[in-house]
């Protein structure tokens, strides 16, 4: 598409893990932005939570390829890569928005004070790469009874939070 020859392209790159490594630090940068707006618009920390989950979603549907980049970035530890150190920071800043906003509900009282932050933002961004990622099988079921993605994403995002949140 840049109409540029390979060999060229490899003037700026020093292999495809180092394109590869580019595309999913763009990603990166635009998921961390959007992380970004939702810490700052959001009240409390199940609302920056929920709104962290929702722009995450809103990312694979916005940007799917860039997606695809985020989502399987991590299987390139080319340490030379120029751009793996500012990736892996940029991805755990992002991680961190998420386990802020749950450490700020428990604080609030609003989201139980049992929750390990940590681990719940592992099983919340495992559970979303998941709906994002259907496998065929999944899809089979889904089909059989009408039900479509967006469905399944908001009632996993719905589970989620109501497991997080205080009974008070």
């Amino acid at each position: 598409e840049t109409e540029l020859a390979r060999g060229t392209l490899y003037l700026y790159f020093k292999n495809k893990d180092d394109i590869y490594t580019a595309i999913a630090l763009r990603a990166s940068k635009i998921l961390n932005q959007m992380f970004r707006d939702c810490c700052r618009n959001g009240k409390t920390g199940i609302e920056k939570t929920d709104s962290l989950l929702q722009a995450f979603y809103e990312f694979n549907k916005k940007y799917p390829g860039y997606y695809a980049a985020y989502y399987y970035s991590g299987m390139f530890d080319d340490e030379a890569s120029p751009d793996l150190a500012e990736l892996r920071r940029i991805r755990m800043d992002s991680f961190d928005m998420v386990v802020d906003s749950i450490r700020e509900g428990i604080r609030e009282g609003i989201i139980r004070e049992d929750v390990d932050a940590n681990m719940s933002t592992l099983v919340m961004l495992f559970s979303m790469n998941s709906v994002l990622s259907l496998t065929p099988v999944i899809n089979a079921y889904m089909k059989k009874y009408s039900l479509k993605q967006d469905q399944l994403f908001d009632y996993t995002k719905d589970m989620m939070l109501r497991s997080l949140k205080s009974s008070s």
